[in-house]
């Protein structure tokens, strides 16, 4: 995470996460895709979001909040192909965008407002870790994750 001290509001969070698993019997040493790689293994994946909040002094809205999300995923080709088990993935880049209102209604509370778009491009792909990949039809491969999407939420604190 980086919080610049010089850019009051900035906030730039990223992640990485990885693993790899390995059946350790001696019958799969060396078999690659067909039977040393454990099944279900999520690929690499890389997480960055850019966040300014923006303080403001009106009476009905005292933050904005813009941000910025992508998340990719790359290929897997670490997977357990023994019996037609699993199947390659190809990797993916996706783009969220967004916004957040925090509208005071009292003195220690604040109503967020959220408006995001996901998938900003449309993108077709398919998670590794998702079952609907393998529900093939006479046209493809599969069903793809979802594609662009807004979201608006409203969070309520209160107590």
């Amino acid at each position: 995470s980086i919080h610049p001290k010089s850019i009051k509001g900035l906030k730039f969070f990223n992640s990485i996460a990885f693993a790899y698993g390995y059946n350790r019997d001696s019958e799969f040493k060396g078999k690659g895709n067909q039977g040393e790689y454990l099944p279900l293994i999520a690929p690499m994946t890389v997480n960055s979001d850019l966040s300014y909040e923006i303080e403001l002094s009106k009476k009905w809205i005292s933050k904005l909040t813009p941000n910025i999300n992508i998340e990719h995923a790359g290929k897997q080709d670490r997977y357990l192909g023994l019996s037609g088990t699993e199947t390659a993935t190809k990797s993916y880049t996706l783009l969220n965008v967004g916004m957040v209102a925090s509208i005071p209604y009292s003195k220690e509370n604040s109503l967020q407002l959220m408006l995001q778009v996901n998938n900003v491009f449309d993108k077709a792909y398919q998670s590794h870790l998702s079952r609907l990949k393998y529900l093939e039809d006479h046209d493809g491969p599969g069903i793809y994750n979802m594609g662009r999407n807004g979201i608006i939420k409203l969070i309520l604190p209160f107590g």
